[in-house]
């Protein structure tokens, strides 16, 4: 049935007038219900769910004291639910489940409620505390009001629900305690908490529900331990999740008893000890993430009887000794994930790891394993010898990084038809793993930070390969043949998530840039070969999808490519530290998503000429062209058009890092050096609400322009050393979010306001000469030690011991007053406390996301 109008609602009446159950869900009805059904007198249940009608809540639905069933679920159902609904006396059941839009409270439920079953989750909007009356819902055995805005303590009145079997709270605000009436519900069967602000320990009460199967507690502010009288007597349990909260103390030996278990959740706590020999009764059990915690000991040999286990995540603990040593025939037959990354495991990698016949990804990141000893030309050396690998037939993903193995070897008749991912970063390699012949599948390798010579194998391409990072080695160059075209579409996607290092990026590479960079097909995302020693030109660049080119750090020279026009999709471009010669890009005013642009310390020359259209440059928050030669006067239609740095806050949704994204994950995220006064830092993640103007070292002249005062988001202004005149203008007060100010070495007028006394400036750099010896306050200012100024005898005023003249000293200022402009001496000793504290107003973009 499909209709558009509501006449249906008429012709029901009058045809069916004895009609007692009316189910039409998902049969794209979309107008609202009319009132004539209510002459429908012995209508008791009514199932209209999935149909987009787009109204209220039908409210005369309220007088039909004849319904036992309600369901409008994914209605498009908007503004309050009315309360009398759920009022209803002979009513059991109602779902307006998925109805975005409905809001208001939970309403008082009468003393004699007839209702079994109240499903109000994933409607969002409906909010307030649960009242005390919910207790009156005797009968009630199923409750869900998951995915709201409900507030407040879950009432103690919640354990008189003792028919209840499913009890849904998750995706709310609940605080406090979890009550300890609770314990009451000895029907209960499913307990979800999940994802609230609950804080408290685990109410003992909890081993009452003997019923129960399945509790979700995480992540929530929970902390004490596991109650060791109760856990052992929830027998029926096949689902355990308490992650993400501050539980801690040792796992009780009663655990074992929870043979039912299926999946077990305890990462992200404080738990500690040893694990208890009991875990091994848990024969059901498929998953066990113990993921940061504070676990030691060793781990037992007893995890071998987990028949059913398929993943077993260790990471981030203290387990020490030698990993377990399980025998041919054990019971893991079915594991396919292990975990033993980042604890501190030691000894030699015995082959008891290498008869998992179901094994596809194995771990072992940032331990202190020592390997069998190599033969032949690395005798003597620690090897990873990949032939144990050979016999495993679903093995895909192998992580090994932050060991230390000389070399990988294999024999050559050794294949890895299935091997995916391989991660070795930082385990001082000398060489290719020539094992890589035989993984023709292989489409993600890291083996960034070793120490690896000379040119990239060829053989090292593959049609699959998506990520390659060879970043921070020795390497010189490309082996003939290079990569065409095809094997290259992917491969300078160079992210990974653990471990930031971009593609071949800060080697030794050498010579020109090779023609087929140029000429890759349009699924390119990212080319970065910043930090290198290329020589030459960059050739014409022919790539639809491109997001990111990072040439920074070379030797690059000649003129920037038109092509560039075509990179309709770029981002992030940075080619700062070259050689190339040539006037301001004005074709980059087109690329409409150019966000970063760094083309500092080149030798372009000449005037910013004025945009050739309205639009020039609408994200562009981020632009370096500090240390050129360009000349004229500052770009007025410019400022004019970069409207992102207009924007006073940023997305809704938060702010967002630039990067290649693939499934929801980063494959790449762009990094940049920043300069700030005193410094230059890099920020290894690039956030879209960072903004910075450098205009430094050149020679621009004129008067600074009164329309850098719409910058209302700009964070960094660098304008000094050039040849700018006049005054500050005023309209420099609505840079609020301004917190570094350099305008050193021009020929600006003397004053004394400066045009920025509302902002909340961490970093300011006057003219270049002495306007006065008094040490600023207010502010930040403020938060200095007296010996942060030592060595500058010149200066006078708080916080120092000596008195500045009558007239000369004021108390400190809050940080919104004026602020004085500094001059070389006090520069110098304000940036000298920048350890001291005058970075806290820097942490909402970038300080948490400096790499030193």
């Amino acid at each position: 049935m499909t209709t558009r109008n509501s006449n249906w609602c008429d012709a029901l009446s009058s045809a069916v007038p004895n009609l007692v159950m009316l189910s039409l869900s998902y049969c794209s009805i979309s107008r609202p219900i009319r009132s004539s059904l209510s002459n429908l007198h012995f209508l008791s249940e009514i199932d209209l769910s999935g149909n987009p009608l787009s109204s209220e809540f039908p409210k005369f639905l309220v007088n039909m004291f004849s319904f036992v069933s309600i369901r409008l679920g994914e209605c498009g159902l908007h503004k309050e639910l009315p309360e009398d609904i759920l009022r209803l006396p002979g009513l059991h059941e109602i779902d307006v489940s998925f109805n975005h839009d409905l809001s208001g409270p939970l309403p008082e439920f009468p003393y004699h409620n007839s209702l079994l079953k109240l499903g109000i989750f994933m409607v969002l909007d409906l909010s307030g505390p649960i009242l005390n009356s919910i207790g009156n819902l005797r009968k009630l055995k199923n409750l869900d009001l998951s995915s709201n805005h409900f507030d407040d303590s879950i009432p103690e009145t919640i354990g008189k629900l003792v028919q209840l079997k499913s009890l849904v709270l998750s995706s709310n605000h609940f605080q406090d305690s979890i009550p300890s009436s609770i314990g009451n519900l000895r029907k209960l069967q499913i307990l979800d908490l999940f994802f609230n602000h609950l804080d408290g320990p685990l109410p003992s009460s909890i081993g009452n529900l003997g019923q129960l199967q399945a509790l979700d507690l995480s992540p929530n502010h929970l902390y004490g331990s596991i109650p060791i009288s109760s856990i052992g007597n929830l027998s029926q349990l096949q689902t355990l999740g308490l992650s993400s909260n501050h539980l801690d103390g040792s796992i009780p030996s009663s655990i074992g008893n929870l043979r039912q278990l299926q999946t077990r959740d305890l990462s992200f706590n404080r738990f500690h000890g040893s694990l208890p020999s009991s875990i091994g009764n848990l024969r059901k059990l498929q998953a066990l993430d113990l993921t940061s915690n504070n676990f030691s000991g060793k781990i037992p040999d007893s995890i071998v009887n987990l028949v059913s286990l398929q993943k077993l995540d260790l990471l981030s603990n203290s387990f020490r000794e030698e990993h377990p040593n399980w025998s041919p025939g054990s019971g893991l037959l079915h594991l396919t994930s292990l975990d033993f990354s980042d604890n501190l495991l030691e000894g030699i990698i015995t082959y008891s790891l290498f008869i998992l016949p179901s094994l596809v990804s194995l771990s072992l990141q940032m331990n202190t394993f020592q390997t069998l000893p190599a033969q032949g030309a690395f005798s003597g050396m620690d090897c990873m010898d990949m032939d144990v690998f050979s016999n495993l037939i679903n093995f895909k993903k192998l992580y090994i990084s932050n060991n230390h193995y000389w070399s990988i070897t294999a024999s050559t008749n050794s294949t890895f038809p299935l091997l995916s991912k391989f991660e070795a970063h930082s385990c001082n390699l000398i060489g290719f793993p020539t094992f890589l012949r035989n993984a023709p599948l292989l489409n993600d390798l890291d083996m960034s930070n070793n120490i690896i010579k000379g040119r990239i194998r060829g053989w090292i391409w593959n049609e699959y390969l998506l990520t390659l990072n060879l970043s921070m080695n020795l390497l010189t160059g490309l082996e003939e043949p290079f990569p065409n075209a095809s094997a290259l579409m992917y491969q300078a996607i160079p992210w990974s998530e653990k471990f930031p290092h971009r593609f071949l990026s800060s080697n030794n590479l050498i010579g020109p840039i090779p023609i087929c960079v140029g000429n890759i097909s349009n699924s390119l995302s990212v080319i970065n070969l910043g930090g290198n020693s290329l020589k030459g030109t960059m050739p014409q660049i022919y790539a639809a999808s491109l997001t990111t080119l990072v040439l920074k750090g070379n030797q690059l020279k000649g003129r920037v490519p038109k092509s560039l026009y075509d990179c309709q999709k770029l981002e992030v471009l940075d080619w700062g530290n070259n050689r190339i010669h040539d006037t301001f890009p004005f074709m980059l005013e087109n690329l409409l998503r150019l966000r970063v642009l760094i083309l500092k310390s080149n030798r372009f020359y000449g005037q910013i000429k004025q945009p050739r259209t309205k639009n020039a440059f609408p994200m562009l928050h981020y632009i370096d062209l500090s240390s050129n030669a360009i000349t004229g006067q500052l770009p007025s239609k410019h400022f004019q058009t970069c409207k992102a740095m207009m924007k006073e806050e940023g997305d809704k949704y938060g702010p967002h890092h630039l990067g290649v994204k693939l499934g929801g994950y980063y494959l790449f995220r762009s990094s940049m050096d920043v300069k700030m006064q005193g410094g230059d830092f890099q920020l290894a993640r690039t956030l879209d609400i960072f903004t910075s103007i450098n205009l430094s070292n050149n020679d621009f002249v004129g008067k600074i322009l009164d329309s850098i005062g719409e910058f209302k988001s700009l964070h960094v202004l660098d304008l000094s050393s050039n040849n700018l005149d006049d005054h500050i203008p005023s309209s420099m007060e609505n840079l609020q979010q301004l917190e570094s100010l350099a305008l050193s070495n021009n020929k600006l007028i003397r004053g004394d306001s400066c045009g920025v006394s509302k902002s909340n400036i961490s970093f300011l750099l006057g003219f270049g000469r002495k306007l006065t010896s008094k040490v600023p306050n207010g502010g930040q200012f403020n938060t200095f030690p007296p010996k942060s100024y030592k060595g500058n005898p010149p200066l006078c005023g708080f916080p120092l011991s000596k008195k500045c003249r009558a007239g000369k000293e004021t108390k400190p200022r809050d940080e919104h007053q004026e602020i004085v402009v500094l001059d070389e001496y006090e520069w110098r000793a304000a940036w000298m406390g920048y350890g001291c504290g005058v970075v806290a107003r820097l942490s909402i973009a970038y300080i948490l996301l400096w790499e030193n």
